[in-house]
């Protein structure tokens, strides 16, 4: 059984970095917070869609560890670890055909979450997961939409994430 001191200590240094470096005048270690891990990008211009195509987040909202690159709108892990990611898209149909509008998080070209919606009128079409990455894994957003063509417009496009273990 654990002690009510030692419960504690371990509630007051979780999330913290032991040993930083001792305290100029003493020999105890410094607490440290880790650096955190997250970011927002949302897109500002519309972008043609009827096919299998990466979805551009172009301007940045936040990035805590310089992980996300608004230029190429990919995510690049650096530290191993089960992260959380939230991706949407608005879209506008071309036509009035209905069509099925997907989008996916994908990490190294392989999807981790997708998600779909089958829409005749303008809709807003998101994804969320939980998956576990490796530093340097590669995370991108794509979409696609089959039977018909469309548009996606900023007001609803994010990508986000955050490192949550």
């Amino acid at each position: 059984m654990i002690s009510k001191q030692a419960l504690r200590k371990k509630m007051l240094t979780s999330g913290l970095k032991k040993k930083c470096g001792p305290k100029r005048h003493t020999k105890r270690p410094v607490l440290c917070k880790r650096k955190g891990s997250a970011f927002s990008a949302v897109s500002n211009a519309d972008q043609p869609i009827n096919q299998f195509v990466q979805v551009q987040f172009n301007q940045e909202v936040f990035d805590l560890n310089n992980e996300y690159n608004p230029a190429t709108s990919i995510f690049t892990a650096k530290r191993s670890g089960v992260y959380v990611f939230f991706a949407s898209i608005g879209y506008q149909p071309a036509t009035d055909v209905a069509g099925t509008v997907s989008i996916a998080i994908l990490a190294n070209e392989r999807i981790l979450v997708d998600s779909e919606a089958i829409r005749l009128d303008g809709t807003i079409v998101s994804v969320t997961g939980i998956v576990q990455l490796r530093a340097g894994d590669r995370v991108v957003v794509f979409a696609a939409v089959f039977g018909g063509s469309g548009v996606i417009e900023p007001f609803a496009t994010r990508f986000e994430g955050s490192r949550v273990q």
